[in-house]
């Protein structure tokens, strides 16, 4: 922790609540061929060492964009997990369980994210008119996510502590796999989102912010710009996350305008 400590510190990163978050040896079998009728199976370990900062929520996003910049030489991708209730809740059902990131990743690669949506959006509905449920006309106007959304800069957070957690991978597709998010309600088991997530950034190079016990944020690198495929996008988000609408934007088209003027994006489970 000594040479993370330091090299934060040579970046103009406060090292002083640096803590070790959790400590997960990562049991994984891996197959090794003896001939071509034959295998042989061995099971290795690899100790993972996750840690985390305190900050001010004001101080949140700037501190992640810092955090991000080191990546290449930490080797750690920063999540801003909340405020002590986010955390404790992390640590309580997410961190506190038997699980193998290496396994869930394998898993999410089994996953094909768009048929994953197409069949989820089909099993929604009972009847082909319902579909029609989801939509309405283009909105006239817009909301439009050009920051963050939670823990930081409200009146009520800017001035309490944010956690800050260093996840043991350079990819921010894998977090979920490494911080075992979801599987809860209707919040996708964590080998969804860990392909959803990279599904999202080959195509419009998202990168993960936030992941709370409830919470996704990204930041896009390349927001949609066209209607077409804005709204092919609202609907695979909705088997992915159905509040997006239903406790959201409402329709497929008001998901799809918010979509088009954004650089985050938001998403969010009851």
């Amino acid at each position: 922790m000594q040479k993370l400590e330091a090299l934060l510190q040579d970046n103009g990163i406060d090292p002083s609540t640096l803590q070790l978050l959790v400590q997960i040896v990562d049991s994984s079998r891996v197959y090794i061929s003896d001939s071509e009728e034959s295998l042989t199976s061995t099971t290795t370990e690899q100790v993972l060492n996750y840690y985390y900062l305190t900050v001010s929520g004001s101080q949140a996003f700037s501190t992640w964009q810092k955090l991000r910049v080191l990546v290449e030489e930490t080797g750690y991708w920063p999540v801003i997990l909340g405020g002590l209730t986010e955390f404790e809740n992390i640590m309580e059902y997410q961190l506190n369980s038997n699980f193998s990131p290496a396994a869930l990743i394998e898993a999410s690669k089994t996953i094909n994210a768009p048929e994953w949506f197409e069949n989820e959006y089909s099993n929604m509905f009972d009847e082909p008119d319902d579909y029609d449920e989801l939509h309405a006309d283009w909105p006239e106007t817009n909301d439009s996510l050009t920051d963050l959304v939670k823990f930081w800069n409200e009146a009520d957070t800017a001035d309490k502590p944010v956690y800050i957690a260093l996840v043991p991978t350079g990819i921010s597709w894998q977090v979920p796999a490494y911080l075992n998010f979801g599987n809860w309600n209707a919040c996708p088991e964590p080998q969804v989102h860990t392909a959803v997530m990279r599904y999202y950034q080959e195509l419009y190079q998202t990168e993960i912010v936030v992941m709370s016990n409830d919470v996704i944020e990204l930041k896009v690198g390349k927001p949609v710009t066209d209607r077409k495929t804005a709204l092919i996008l609202a609907k695979e988000t909705y088997p992915y996350c159905p509040d997006s609408i239903d406790q959201g934007a409402g329709s497929l088209e008001a998901l799809a305008a918010t979509f088009m003027a954004s650089t985050f994006w938001f998403f969010w489970w009851d």
